[in-house]
């Protein structure tokens, strides 16, 4: 082969490559786009029917005019009493919160939520779960407890790490609840001196096993005396009902009755539940052994606790479901059923495989979800009387924008659907609301931030519009992040995606500000004063070319006058 057809072969062979480079190219960006063209056509099919429903008012607005007839307002229900002092604390946090994204600083919502609601004192109608309760458990749902609750596991996925902050919830609220138990009865309960948690257990059981006679840490060396009550197995259940998990491992670990025991449960702890195989069919083996009906003492109630301790290590569903069904009086409340139920889960993927591995089905999330799932809504409110105690179980099987939709719908007067908007704000803000849906419930994951999304959006709209447009946009930029998935999607943040997500939403509520009387000179200002659309683009060339777009949209809507405004203002904004 001469020189000459090697170079023209070389030639063609470089081509063939260049070729196949972009082809290559080509269909990474074509997968790349897939998602957010989705999205971007969603988008759109919703601007069209809120264009549509826009002109129509708009047109509505100049029939009125042209007959002289007063103009009605359009912004909706007027908020009184508490539900409008709850609105407005919460609509200053909104305000804080994004600030705060929009400088890249720290700020903990959920947090900053119930702190401004707790600050109103409002007195709540009777129910066994006040909305105080609701934000503490959104709170440590969200994680901004953690600061206060080291975290000595390693890394966990979010769905693990809201059934953590469940459980956490469950656990700060049983210390509540053995400090109220103590104070019923402080001469018998003894807690004196300095509180560490040990004592305040023990404290508790002189309480709670009141009628059981002298417990073993209260017998003196007394022979003639009758051998005391052994609450080894209390103790340690407790410990471990309240988080106290160190001192759990050190009653264990100290008492002759649960040496066996002992490094089951150091394993337990130390793994966050991811117990290895051996370690899972030893409690499983044991706990067998224990249901035998030759061995289940029906009459010693206090042998439960040893029985729920084997069986949280066991972690096998088939083992639980046997214990329930030989004691159905295992739980002395609904939320110790709870707090156990969440504390069986195991991470999705290695401890399920673990525990399966030894022959035993593991308790998962969805479980949970589809026991909660199985009665009706008024089974769990009392037909009513508790109004927020499904939204609460709800949000403790981890069922967030099934809670979220439920409060928003409520038809009653103490202004839930309030607390709800803020509930998704604040959640959505952690990005969590795509984790799980929820067992049954249909939701997939952009449903859930597009759901949470309109929710805040509607809010915005129906109480500050047309009024309060400064306010208004407060609640669309939300509406905007909270559909971009939350913090990360604020300029700063890192996450182009979810940015991309956020600014297509921003520019259509922006747009829909703008066509609204007053948006112009809120917006691009007035008089010298700066308009509040550099705070959203702060390149000039993105407001200009966000200019553009909505005269267009305004022009196709027939708002020539504001079409022909904004684009006299381009490069005012």
């Amino acid at each position: 082969m001469d020189r000459s057809m090697e170079l023209e072969v070389e030639d063609r062979l470089k081509e063939l490559r260049i070729t196949a480079m972009r082809s290559v190219s080509k269909k990474a960006a074509a997968n790349n786009l897939k998602s957010f063209n989705k999205i971007r056509m969603g988008l759109e099919a919703s601007w069209m029917r809120e264009k549509t429903e826009f002109i129509e008012e708009h047109n509505k607005v100049l029939s009125l005019l042209r007959t002289n007839l007063p103009r009605t307002s359009s912004s909706g229900p007027v908020l009184t009493g508490h539900k409008q002092k709850k609105a407005l604390a919460y609509a200053e946090v909104v305000k804080k919160l994004n600030h705060a994204r929009l400088n890249a600083l720290r700020f903990n919502p959920a947090t900053a939520f119930r702190d401004s609601y707790t600050s109103l004192s409002v007195r709540e109608s009777t129910g066994k779960i006040s909305i105080r309760e609701i934000w503490d458990l959104v709170r440590m749902l969200a994680g901004e407890d953690i600061i206060h609750h080291s975290r000595k596991h390693r890394s966990i996925s979010n769905e693990m790490s809201l059934v953590l902050g469940a459980k956490r919830y469950l656990e700060w609220r049983h210390v509540k609840y053995i400090m109220s138990r103590i104070s019923e009865d402080p001469v018998l309960a003894a807690l004196g001196g300095e509180v560490v948690n040990l004592k305040q257990i023990r404290a508790f059981l002189r309480v709670h096993l009141k009628d059981y006679g002298v417990l073993d840490f209260d017998a003196g060396h007394d022979a003639c005396s009758p051998p005391p009550v052994d609450t080894t197995w209390q103790q340690i259940y407790f410990c471990m009902r309240a988080g106290y998990y160190d001192e759990a491992r050190t009653v264990a670990s100290s008492s002759n009755a649960s040496q066996e025991f002992a490094p089951l449960l150091n394993e337990w702890i130390t793994s966050g539940g991811m117990v290895s195989v051996e370690i899972a069919a030893t409690a499983s083996d044991e706990l067998d052994m224990m249901l035998r009906p030759v061995n289940v003492k029906g009459g010693a109630g206090y042998e439960k606790e040893k029985l729920l301790l084997y069986s949280l290590i066991s972690g096998s569903r088939s083992l639980f479901d046997s214990l329930l069904e030989d004691q159905p009086t295992l739980f002395d409340t609904e939320e110790d059923f709870y707090w156990f139920r969440l504390s069986s889960i195991r991470e999705p993927v290695g401890a399920a495989s673990t525990v399966m591995n030894a022959g035993l089905e593991p308790y998962t999330l969805k479980d949970l979800q589809v026991y909660v799932n199985n009665s009706a809504p008024g089974t769990y409110t009392t037909n009513g009387a508790d109004p927020l105690m499904y939204p609460y179980v709800l949000l403790l099987s981890i069922q967030l924008i099934t809670a979220i939709v439920y409060m928003s719908n409520e038809i009653g007067g103490e202004g839930y659907n309030i607390d709800a908007a803020h509930i998704s704000i604040a959640l959505a803000d952690h990005g969590v609301l795509s984790e799980v849906a929820g067992a049954g419930q249909g939701i997939g994951v952009m449903d859930a931030y597009e759901k949470a999304s309109r929710i805040t959006k509607q809010y915005g709209s129906v109480n500050f519009l047309p009024d309060n447009l400064s306010m208004a946009l407060e609640y669309y930029a939300q509406a905007a992040a909270v559909l971009g998935g939350g913090r990360l999607s604020w300029p700063i943040r890192g996450n182009v995606d979810q940015q991309r997500q956020r600014n297509l939403m921003l520019k259509h509520v922006l747009t829909e500000l703008l066509m609204r009387e007053g948006g112009i000179c809120l917006l691009l200002g007035s008089r010298g004063k700066e308009g509040e659309l550099s705070r959203f683009f702060t390149d000039v060339e993105g407001r200009i070319q966000f200019l553009h777009e909505a005269a267009q949209q305004c022009q196709e809507v027939g708002l020539s006058d504001k079409s022909l405004e904004i684009t006299n203002r381009i490069g005012d904004g």
